[in-house]
């Protein structure tokens, strides 16, 4: 063989090594997904350190100042008033226990942060002069500063300059890191000198560095160094023993100098390059133990601004508790995270009209604008010969497929077109909507034509089923069972087997707007519009608004996978619900669900592919789900799909009330008349932060827990005096809720008068109102009762002088006259029957003169009202009528005219029994005397009163009761009559104090009395048996 072919046969080999190797090495932005945070989106610029903090937040020391983010917003860092850091441009930050915070400075010195109290360290307090680049903190709480001119340390009371007398060199120190053994590693201008926990004297690595060196530890507790000497290279192996430097073999590699290193939970390094921009190296157990990482390493990963960055100044590196990598840029923040969906590069450059997908094969079929792609990952998509314009897609089989294009309906089978002559024209853009028959058939929708079913063999039928006014279907689903379902501008059918059509719309609980989207199983069915997503249960629909959560806006493509999840492919982006929320979906009417979104942060290009011709979610036989978006296709396999489980809490920012802010903290006591509270929250996490959700709910005003959504401030109104309990609660970007750990209590001072003290106060007054309001009323009625009675009295008075003078001397002359004329008489029987009749006429006078007497007496009667009852009843009743009398209470002093009026009423009472109870058998007599009043009750054990009499208030023409009623209500008092048909007939007469009793200390008792039963009445006093 000739030297050319031996010298040129070598040389090819490595350049299709080199090309094999460029060509499998995936890119950064192939991996990962990064969200840029620029001055534009609130950003400070120049950041320079960076940590992560246990709650949940990125501090940022930056040129500007120091910030912290929680995800969604940038904040400065507030410090007391009056307070103010030394210098603004800040090079180093470290996270020390107790909230403290440690800064470095670009122009010198040091700065520890508490509670918005700054304390400075310069030279004066021993800090060495010079820029410091690095803070660390050791086990035991010392501070380790890096300044430009030496080393210092902290021992929690003065600084310290270390140098050689403790066994460190150098009088320039860069760099200081601690190791997770507690080992002080310090990176000078030329070396490199370790401190073990526990030591007081530093050793020193035997091999010169370089200046600028950084040093990092990766998962394993492997200590790399990376320094322009050296290179980027493992220091010591996992026991902290240092590894000899690997010889090199061949020319010189270009190697990699960090500016910072960075090992990430899934064990890929991370720098950020002194060159410019960020390196990854996805797998470092690929390089030898002290092994160089050379510029061309295998695999390494690069991304620049060309790519996406922020700015190729690049700096800082930090890890979250989620698995998120964040670079600082002197023009802003990124974060990267892994995919977890896959655009399909080739199926990218999409035009108006969007691509369509059917399954086929192993992978999917896609149709667009420049023809058929056959795309099964991680094969390279192969595009199909013809240029066909694919405006319809479903599949015929597991290598088949049926095509509408511009030129009609054709089958496809491998790269063969065969075309299906149908008695309608089809081609696009007439063919609206199509699905699998799952014989291999097809279900077609054509504008103008009606629904047509195209068999296997090719021939087609119309649907003759649907009414002729139904309109054109724009969805089309085939049930597992022969039923078909059809979305039709807003309203849902079903097309059994039989033919039968049934409707569901807003009379069914289905308003979801136009449709966009329909799946069915043998026993679900669900449908998707413009407004929101819905469930078939029981006849009615369980729906989720789009207004209450827009992530189910515009769903235009729905796909279980194998797991029976449920995936959405929508304005908002992909949405994932597992099986329990969809159970959650199982009573009609509004619900609110979990959910998982993807979107453009995990990969997705663009969102939904709206007014499709087809279903823009697809699953393959792989199991990998494919979404269709206005900017191309993606897919994901949900079974490598990796959640963020870590649930975030939530922190407090700030509480406003009017116009004063206030700090969390302990307890609060808020201003009397505060009547709203505003307060700001974040929840403590990173990772899509912006998808946080979050519930509350407030004790001592409403117990139930609220839906906020994304909203990240709560304005409380309608507060009134009391404590309250507030609790706070958020789900993670992935939809994983922490616990309702937040409770922040605050109270609100009561005005003065909303305090017990007063409202007792005021209640004591408003009694005392009441009461003398009680007293005036009464006493007037008493005054006004008391003339009456007066008038009463008088009149009786008038009366019985006008019957004494008058009729009653009239008479008795008359009978005097009678007496002279009888004795003239000589028939003796008629003598007799004179003499009889005078001697009743002096009966009747002399009743008369008592009644005038009763009249002129005041209604003083001999004996106590009980006796004088109980002796009119003995005169009334016959002798085998049994007659009880009964006495309750204390008997007191009666008014005569109330006691006149009991007597009257009483016997009235007695008369009606005995003339109209029947066969009276029995009589029962109770009088009363409470401090309210007195009381008269006369029960018979009769026939009882007819009820239309009781009805009526009397017998026709009778005038007994309207009497009895009468004379109750002259006095301020009530008659009640009841009766039993067969049982007999009670009536009641009830007097108050004020008209009943003679003594005035009576009748006051009795107005209190009055007035307490008022407030707290009694049961009814039966009457005696």
């Amino acid at each position: 063989m000739s030297t050319l072919p031996r010298l040129v046969l070598p040389c090819l080999l490595m350049l299709a090594s080199l090309l094999v190797r460029a060509e499998s090495a995936p890119s950064l932005a192939d991996d990962q997904e990064l969200t840029r945070w620029s001055i534009a989106e609130g950003a400070p610029a120049d950041i320079w350190t960076m940590r992560y903090a246990a709650d949940g937040k990125l501090w940022l020391g930056t040129g500007l100042g120091l910030f912290h983010f929680d995800g969604v917003q940038f904040e400065r860092y507030a410090l007391a008033h009056g307070q103010r850091l030394p210098a603004s441009n800040i090079n180093a930050l470290l996270l020390a226990p107790q909230g403290e915070i440690w800064l470095g400075f670009h122009s010198g010195g040091v700065a520890r942060l508490r509670d918005g109290q700054v304390q400075a360290f310069g030279r004066e307090q021993g800090l060495p002069e010079g820029r410091v680049l690095r803070i660390a903190r050791t086990a035991n709480g010392h501070i380790w500063a890096a300044a430009g001119t030496g080393l210092g340390r902290y021992d929690g009371s003065r600084w310290t300059r270390v140098g050689a007398e403790a066994g460190f060199p150098d009088r320039e120190a860069y760099y200081v890191f601690v190791d997770s053994r507690d080992t002080l590693w310090v990176c000078g201008a030329r070396v490199l000198a370790s401190l073990r926990s526990g030591e007081s004297r530093f050793s020193v690595y035997r091999q010169t560095i370089g200046r600028d060196a950084v040093v990092a530890e990766d998962l394993e507790g492997r200590v790399w160094l990376s320094e322009p000497l050296g290179g980027t290279r493992a220091l010591t192996d996992v026991l902290g023993m240092p590894l000899p430097p690997v010889a090199e073999s061949g020319p010189p590699a270009r190697q990699t100098l960090a500016k910072q290193m960075l090992f990430a939970r899934d064990g890929s390094l991370w720098l950020t390059s002194a060159a410019g921009g960020l390196l990854r190296v996805p797998d470092i157990t690929r390089l030898r133990p002290g092994q160089r990482l050379a510029g061309d390493q295998p695999g390494l990963q690069r991304f620049t601004s060309q790519d996406g960055l922020m700015a190729d100044a690049a700096v800082p590196l930090a890890e979250d508790d989620e698995g998120g990598v964040w670079v600082g840029t002197n023009f802003g923040l990124g974060g990267f995270r892994p995919r977890r969906m896959h655009a399909v590069a080739a199926l990218s450059s999409v035009g108006f009209a969007g691509f369509v997908l059917a399954p086929h094969g192993s992978g999917v079929l896609a149709g667009g604008g420049d023809g058929l792609w056959v795309v099964d990952p991680p094969q390279a998509p192969r595009q199909l010969p013809g240029g066909r314009l694919a405006r319809v897609l479903a599949p015929a089989g597991t290598d088949e497929a049926w095509m509408v294009d511009t030129n009609g309906l054709f089958r496809v089978r491998g790269r063969e077109l065969r075309a299906v002559r149908l008695p309608v024209d089809v081609r696009a853009p007439l063919s609206l909507a199509s699905a699998p028959d799952h014989e291999g058939g097809l279900w077609l929708s054509v504008t103008g034509a009606g629904l047509w079913h195209v068999r296997v063999d090719g021939r087609a039928e119309r649907l003759e089923a649907l009414p002729a006014d139904l309109g054109d279907v724009q969805l089309v689903e085939a049930g597992t069972d022969g039923s078909l379902w059809l979305g039709v501008a807003d309203q849902l059918l079903r097309v059994d087997l039989q033919g039968r059509v049934l409707r569901y719309g807003r009379e069914q609980g289905l308003s979801l707007g136009y449709l966009s989207a329909i799946t069915s199983t043998d026993s679900e069915v669900f449908v998707a519009g413009h407004g929101g997503f819905a469930r078939m249960v029981r006849g009615g629909f369980a729906h989720v608004d789009a207004e209450q959560d827009d992530a189910f806006g515009s769903v235009t493509g729905i796909v279980r996978d194998e797991r029976g999840d449920l995936w959405l492919n929508g304005a908002r982006g992909v949405v994932h619900l597992d099986r329990e929320a969809l159970e959650r979906l199982s009573a009609p009417g509004p619900q609110l669900v979990d959910r998982l979104v993807l979107d453009s942060r995990d990969g997705l290009p663009g969102i939904a592919l709206q007014a499709p011709n087809a279903s823009t979610a697809q699953r393959d036989a792989k199991g990998r789900l494919w979404f269709v978006t206005n900017r191309g296709v993606a897919w994901l396999d949900p079974r490598l799909l990796q959640l963020n489980r870590r649930p975030p809490g939530v922190e407090i920012l700030s509480l406003r009330s009017g116009d004063r802010t206030f700090k969390p903290g302990q307890p609060m006591a808020l201003p009397a008349g505060t009547r709203s509270l505003t307060v700001r929250f974040t929840a403590q996490t990173l990772a899509a932060a912006d998808r946080a959700r979050f519930r509350y709910r407030l004790e001592g005003a409403d117990n139930r827990w609220q839906e906020l959504g994304g909203q990240r401030e709560l304005l409380i109104t309608n507060l009134g005096p009391g404590r309250y309990r507030l609790h706070l609660m958020a789900a993670n970007g992935d939809g994983i809720w922490g616990e309702p750990g937040l409770v922040y209590e605050f109270s609100v001072t009561p005005q003065l008068w909303q305090t017990w003290p007063f409202l007792s106060v005021l209640l004591l007054l408003l009694g005392l109102v009441v009461a003398a309001a009680y007293w005036l009323r009464t006493n007037a009625l008493e005054h006004r009762v008391a003339l009456r009675l007066e008038e009463r009295h008088g009149e009786r008075e008038r009366i019985a002088r006008e019957l004494h003078d008058t009729l009653m001397q009239g008479l008795q002359g008359l009978l005097l006259s009678f007496h002279v004329a009888v004795g003239s008489v000589v028939d003796g029987r008629l003598r007799a029957q004179l003499e009889l009749a005078l001697r009743r006429a002096e009966a009747l006078i002399t009743e008369g003169r008592d009644r005038v007497w009763a009249l002129r007496a005041s209604g003083d009667g001999d004996g106590a009202l009980d006796s004088v009852l109980g002796q009119m009843a003995r005169e009334l009743l016959q002798d085998d009528t049994r007659l009880a009398l009964s006495l309750q209470g204390e008997p007191r002093a009666l008014d005569p005219l109330a006691r006149d009026a009991l007597l009257c009423i009483g016997r009235e009472a007695m008369l009606n029994a005995v003339r109209h109870a029947g066969d009276l058998r029995r009589l029962d007599i109770a009088l009363g005397y409470a401090p309210e009043g007195c009381w008269l009750s006369v029960r018979d054990d009769g026939r009882g009163m007819d009820g239309r009499w009781m009805q009526a208030g009397a017998r026709p023409n009778h005038f007994g009761l309207t009497g009895m009623r009468e004379r109750a209500q002259q006095l301020g008092g009530e008659l009640q009559v009841q009766s039993w048909p067969g049982e007999g007939t009670e009536v009641r007469a009830e007097l108050p104090a004020q008209t009943a009793y003679a003594d005035p200390r009576d009748r006051r008792r009795g107005r209190w009395a009055a007035l307490w039963r008022k407030i707290w009445p009694r049961r009814r006093t039966p009457a005696a048996d």
